[in-house]
């Protein structure tokens, strides 16, 4: 017990030495008790009980009738006020969140003490927060679970809070008008920012769950220094067991049966003479959770034989997501003529149409390479891409669905009344073979070779909380965070070349393989100490943030299709001779663009080349370029 307190001074005296704040995970309840005539009340013992563990800390009134518990661990508590000539008062249901302190007015009525006056917190509760400005809102557990949430991920709660303006999704949400590198947001105290790509406000990249998440926290405005980094905070805490073993198993499951096609479905037509199918989703989630008391053997003989189930409790949860989904693209493909040479214009001087044959113009032929190309994509099904007259749009159905697996575990261990430790985990897998909606790196059109995503993503938390004295507490947290996607290509690139082409949808996937892998170690030391009605907070924070990233974009030599004005100027002429009517400057260049595509103009050549680094963290890094 003395080294355990030793150790806890020591990390006590680091905070209180340091200059900066470490980021805060549990919170406080506080109050005044007062009697019937408003008069405060000095010496009343003031109990705070756990309702999941059981766990008690007692304390008592100031001469000022102020009471403090701090470091507090987000749930529901009871607490009990009793002083000699008073009858007893119990405040139920207290909730403590995430970082936002209870506040209670409490008041005793004269009687015996052996008389108990039961009441819910709600009546008991300061309403307006005093201790500091900042703005926040906390989501519980139960609007956690009962909300529905596509995907099952909590932080997409916080696009419809008070601040936020949501666009096209909740990842790219902006705080109050502040850049994506302003907020922060935590889980269990460590950060999951993914520190390479900062430019969105809410992107977790360890994908919180509904079964992973208690509750969350969003502060949005006047963030003190005990947040840590950034001024827009989100804090997301994992469940935790009780003295009861309480679990749920889950299964949800959606489908397109009664979902109407789109009208751009409707209204492609294929080569079948129907209408384009509606896209497929079909979504399969499914987990389950539980949690409570472990029994610890006893050693030794005699006597029971398993530890008192009161001192070390366990969450586990576990959720896979299957989804089949449908993306709806829409290529630019060649008309049946122009993939003969046949060039279709508007003539300036009539408004009529008509065609010339650039190969014949101009004596060419199509490059084979092109033709082949050329032969891989399908005829046109809509006009809503392209001129019309020469290009058209292909619209198709593509399978961009994923696979998701999450699991992860609290432990919580109460040593003894002033010393007690957590350990949490969690692991996220994610497989998105066919990426076409997310990042347009999937197949180009149906049957070719494309590329997908996938990630690993663990996480764990250490923390020790410990009681030095009635007034003050330490919390010593480590963790770790880290997200590794990666980004590859089925094709293989045999031909040893890209291509770049105008007026058309490549048929070749020209993304090359890439992926990062940002890894996040935070070291946190929060002392709290409470003088009289005055609490003082000390504490510090360090981060290793590393990260490995490489990029292959480039590697491969890549021939941009075209004419340009100096070493391939186009043969074409604009003049009545060559297009008769004549024809605007715009036609000109798709005509231009046309004839440079089917005869494999080139028009520039570019490569990066990678090469290893001596001075960096990184094993690859971009370099140079010739063109």
């Amino acid at each position: 017990m003395k080294r355990f307190s030793f150790i806890a001074l020591a990390l006590c005296l680091f905070a209180a030495a340091s200059v900066s704040f470490g980021q805060t995970v549990n919170s406080r309840v506080s109050g005044t008790v007062k009697d019937t005539a408003d008069a405060v009340i000095s010496g009343a013992k003031v109990t705070l009980t756990d309702a999941k563990t059981r766990d008690e800390k007692t304390t008592t009134t100031n001469d000022e009738g102020v009471f403090s518990f701090v470091d507090v661990r987000a749930g529901t508590y009871t607490v009990v006020t009793e002083r000699a000539n008073f009858k007893k008062k119990q405040i139920t249901d207290v909730q403590v969140h995430v970082d936002t302190p209870a506040v209670l007015n409490v008041v005793l009525e004269p009687g015996g003490v052996a008389e108990t006056v039961s009441v819910s917190a709600s009546g008991s509760e300061a309403l307006i927060r005093t201790e500091n400005a900042k703005l926040s809102t906390t989501v519980d557990v139960k609007q956690v679970q009962d909300l529905p949430l596509n995907g099952r991920n909590p932080i997409n709660i916080a696009g419809g809070q008070a601040g936020v303006a949501t666009n096209t999704d909740v990842r790219t949400a902006v705080i109050n008008g502040l850049r994506g590198s302003f907020s922060n947001i935590t889980w269990d105290g460590i950060e999951i920012n993914d520190n390479l790509v900062r430019t969105d406000s809410l992107f977790g990249v360890n994908t919180p769950s509904v079964a992973g998440v208690a509750e969350f926290t969003l502060t949005t405005q006047n963030a003190g220094p005990d947040e840590g980094l950034g001024i827009a905070q989100v804090k997301f805490t994992t469940p935790r067991g009780g003295k009861g073993y309480h679990g749920e198993g889950y299964d949800y499951y959606r489908n397109s049966r009664f979902d109407a096609n789109s009208f751009f479905n409707n209204a492609t037509i294929g080569a079948d003479g129907k209408s384009l199918p509606k896209p497929v989703l079909l979504q399969h989630q499914y987990g389950f959770n539980i949690g409570g008391p472990f029994a610890l053997p006893r050693p030794g003989e005699g006597g029971r034989r398993l530890i008192e189930k009161n001192k070390l409790f366990f969450y586990f949860f576990f959720e896979k997501t299957n989804t089949t989904f449908d993306f709806t693209p829409n290529r630019t493909v060649l008309l049946s003529g122009a993939r003969t040479g046949n060039f279709t214009y508007v003539r300036t001087d009539t408004g009529a149409l008509n065609t010339v044959n650039l190969l014949s113009l101009t004596g060419r032929t199509i490059d084979p390479r092109i033709q082949t190309l050329i032969n891989l994509t399908p005829p046109s099904n809509n006009t809503s891409l392209g001129d019309t007259r020469n290009t058209g749009g292909f619209r198709f159905n593509t399978p961009n669905g994923s696979t998701g697996r999450n699991i992860g575990f609290r432990i919580d261990y109460d040593i003894n009344s002033k010393n007690s430790v957590e350990a949490i985990y969690t692991h996220f897998l994610s497989v998105l073979p066919n990426d076409v909606q997310l990042n347009n790196i999937g197949e180009q059109f149906p049957g070719l070779p494309g590329g997908g995503q996938q990630s690993s993503r663990p996480r764990y938390a250490l923390a020790w909380h410990t009681t030095l004295t009635p007034n003050l507490t330490n919390e010593v947290r480590f963790g770790f965070s880290s997200s590794s996607p990666t980004f590859f290509n089925r094709e293989k690139f045999d031909v040893g070349y890209i291509l770049t082409l105008p007026l058309i949808t490549n048929p070749i996937q020209n993304f090359l393989q890439q992926g990062r892998a940002p890894r996040n170690h935070d070291l946190l030391d929060n002392a709290t100490w409470v003088k009289g009605n005055h609490v003082f907070k000390f504490g510090t924070s360090a981060r290793w943030v590393d990260i490995l990233n490489f990029n292959d974009g480039g590697t491969v030599p890549n021939f941009s299709v075209g004419f340009n004005t100096t070493t391939n100027p186009t043969p074409l002429t604009n003049n009545t001779a060559t297009f008769p009517g004549g024809l605007s400057s715009t036609q000109f260049t798709t005509a231009n663009n046309l004839l440079g595509l089917l005869t494999g103009a080139v028009n520039q050549v570019s490569q990066t080349f990678n090469v290893a680094s001596h001075f960096r963290i990184q094993p690859r890094s971009g370099f140079g370029s010739a063109s």
